[in-house]
């Protein structure tokens, strides 16, 4: 169990590399659970053997005053917190997510906190002088942010507060909110997410609640009790989103044709792809609604392209260095259009995480015949796609009559399997754009 000093022993291993908000609430765990115990007696018996055990050894609990004087401290109420997690830690058969899963949260903490710049805390002030308290937006503008020096800085709950001092003899108190700007970490997913997808399926119509958080956080939903009548995908579309009209119409039909414009209007199988790469922007959510389903073989295949790449990045590195650095044109030619975009199969944000993935074999064009570098993108591409098809990679389902599914084209890659042209299998899709899901999301608060 926990030795009497083990928590001002990871406070100060940790302290050279994290901040005050992260270390005192360490520091201050287990006289937080002194305190519970102090000042609610049921506390104790809530506590885990192990706990109990080293309760004696760490001084049992608080005297009234010590009690008191902790209540008042600056992160009392974050060690508390914490001390509710490690309490809920210690039980028998508890299953815990991977490390990986905190990654980005890891490497954010172990950020090097660097001294607070004048121009940007001015920037960054949410003062009712500096944003409009109605909409947030700027009142000010970047001919305001020089010739600041920092006087002061204070860390009191979610606030950072700035004092600076300008050279003409000014004074101004920057109020910075710490918490971010609702960031909507993705989740990854594999093979064991089928069964979850469907489990979590919500009917339409109802609460949309469910579909933006599944498609915020997992990239793809799914939705039952559509129907079958033709059309229904702009109704859902243009409910949680705006309609994106393309060529294809602001609605297309996935069907086998006898002469198709697209081999997606074929009975052919699809490898896991990305729709239409070759627009610029690339349509960001597609969606396909089920009006009737093959009875022998057109199941769908959904990959995370975002996990995919990942995978890539630990176990092909090279090869993930290579598709991130070179630009290949996508192009799609019929009657009327010729459309092409060129883009990195995965593109990267400026801190590294993956953003986008593109693959299409389909419209892909080939690299230039001069290219030196042709042989190292080849390989590497082909890695991709064998990783793309391995069974240990992405989910397969066979969509059924009045079921829908979204997902963020730009993170997960579907295909199909073939189906006999005897059989019908009709799908109905449109494309709406992102931005509408992720405001929806930050709104019900989902990555707060």
């Amino acid at each position: 169990w926990g030795l009497p000093g083990h928590a001002e022993v990871g406070a100060r291993a940790l302290q050279p590399v994290l901040s005050p908000a992260i270390v005192e609430p360490i520091r201050g765990h287990v006289t937080a659970k002194r305190y519970l115990v102090a000042v609610e007696p049921a506390y104790h018996d809530r506590l885990s053997l192990a706990s109990r055990m080293s309760l004696t050894e760490q001084g049992g609990p608080l005297a009234a005053g010590d009690a008191e004087a902790f209540a008042a401290g600056a992160f009392a109420a974050e060690a508390m917190r914490l001390r509710g997690y490690d309490d809920g830690g210690k039980v028998d058969g508890l299953v815990v997510p991977a490390l990986e899963t905190y990654r980005g949260l890891i490497a954010a903490a172990l950020k090097p906190q660097r001294p607070v710049d004048p121009s940007w805390a001015r920037d960054a002030c949410s003062c009712a002088s500096c944003r409009d308290p109605g909409n947030g937006q700027h009142l000010i503008d970047a001919s305001v942010l020089d010739g600041w020096t920092v006087v002061r800085t204070d860390r009191t709950g979610d606030e950072l507060t700035v004092t600076l001092h300008h050279r003409s003899g000014e004074r101004h108190v920057c109020h910075i909110p710490t918490a971010g700007p609702g960031d909507l970490p993705a989740e990854p997913w594999g093979p064991a997410f089928a069964e979850q997808l469907r489990a979590g399926s919500t009917s339409w119509p109802g609460d949309h609640g469910a579909l933006v958080d599944q498609l915020a956080r997992r990239g793809i939903a799914l939705l039952h009790d559509c129907g079958v009548e033709p059309g229904t995908v702009l109704e859902v579309g243009n409910t949680i989103g705006f309609v994106r009209e393309t060529n294809y119409g602001a609605l297309f039909d996935v069907v086998a044709e006898p002469d198709p414009v697209n081999l997606a209007f074929t009975p052919l199988a699809l490898h896991a792809h990305t729709d239409n790469p070759y627009r610029e922007p690339c349509p960001t959510v597609q969606l396909l609604h089920c009006l009737a389903a093959a009875n022998d073989g057109g199941s769908s295949r959904f990959v995370d392209g975002f996990a995919a790449a990942e995978m890539l990045r630990a176990e092909e590195p090279a090869a993930f260095e290579t598709l991130t650095t070179t630009d290949v044109t996508f192009r799609y030619r019929s009657t009327g259009v010729d459309l092409q975009a060129r883009r990195p199969l995965i593109e990267l944000d400026c801190d590294g995480a993956v953003r986008a993935v593109s693959v299409n074999n389909r419209s892909m064009e080939p690299l230039g015949a001069d290219r030196a570098d042709a042989v190292t993108f080849y390989g590497a591409y082909r890695t991709l796609v064998d990783l793309l098809d391995r069974d240990d990679v992405g989910i397969e389902i066979t969509l059924r009559p009045g079921e829908l599914v979204a997902f963020d084209n730009r993170r997960v890659l579907h295909g199909r399997r073939a189906f006999p042209v005897t059989e019908r299998r009709h799908l109905q899709g449109c494309y709406i754009d992102i931005d509408a899901i992720r405001s929806a999301a930050r709104q019900a608060g989902i990555g707060r």
